[in-house]
């Protein structure tokens, strides 16, 4: 219950952002399949540290010109680099995807 109710006032703040777009999503390790419910957030890079270091998060994913980094919400200068941001992705249909891939 506590997640959810993190969860629920985390959806609340980021919808009130001024962003592009706010998405509902899944990550998952491909390796031991662990998963767990997301956002993404088209936002600033301090704006993503600050956001994840109030709801006690540490760490979030960036995506920068396609590759995807894992970054430490308390210290923003370490970074591991992850992948293509579109290798990472499983789709339902290829529409949504192609169409989301285009801004990355």
């Amino acid at each position: 219950q506590a997640n959810r109710t993190a969860d629920e006032a985390l959806q609340r703040l980021l919808a009130n952002l001024p962003h592009r777009e706010l998405t509902r999503l899944i990550g998952y390790s491909p390796y031991d399949g662990h998963g767990e419910p997301s956002w993404h957030l088209d936002c600033d890079f301090s704006t993503g540290c600050r956001i994840g270091r109030e709801f006690y998060q540490d760490a979030l994913y960036v995506i920068e010109q396609g590759e995807l980094y894992v970054v430490l919400c308390n210290a923003p200068e370490h970074r591991a680099h992850v992948g293509r941001f579109s290798e990472r992705l499983d789709w339902l249909e290829p529409e949504s995807m192609s169409q989301s891939l285009d801004r990355y």
